[in-house]
């Protein structure tokens, strides 16, 4: 638990013993609206004024891959789901730090976190049709420490 420039909350997770930043590697997906061409959301209405902030995103889904379920994804998409109940349960512990609330419910608080898996429903029927992940990454990355 740490804060930003502004003051704000923000929670990193780290891997002990050495602290390291954890990254993690998604498995083969169907998307279907790639925006990883040209200068990504750079020029958008919704994208930054300044290239130097431009953002890619896709959607990951759990579509079939050349006819064939994606075993892998539903791997994936349970320790991701893992991962969020965990973040859930830490900032249930630590809500008056981090939204400046307490007494608030672990229900309550989960209906505040956006989830990394989410259910796609059909628009018509409302029926579940699937599951996706969103993901967005920098197009220019920093050059580190000199």
């Amino acid at each position: 638990l740490g804060q930003d420039r502004s003051g704000k909350a923000t929670i990193s997770m780290l891997v002990t013993p050495a602290m390291k930043k954890v990254a993690m590697v998604t498995p083969p997906c169907v998307t279907n609206w790639p925006r990883v061409t040209g200068d990504g959301n750079f020029g958008t209405m919704f994208g930054p004024a300044d290239i130097t902030k431009a953002k890619f995103s896709l959607d990951l889904t759990d579509a079939a891959i050349n006819a064939v379920d994606n075993a892998h994804y539903a791997a994936w998409s349970e320790m991701m789901t893992k991962v969020d109940d965990k973040l859930l349960d830490f900032v249930h512990g630590e809500q008056l730090k981090i939204l400046g609330r307490k007494n608030l419910t672990r229900d309550e608080i989960k209906m505040l976190q956006i989830r990394t898996v989410r259910p796609k429903y059909d628009k018509m029927s409302g029926t579940l049709i699937g599951h996706s992940v969103q993901a967005t990454t920098a197009k220019f990355a920093s050059p580190g420490p000199t």
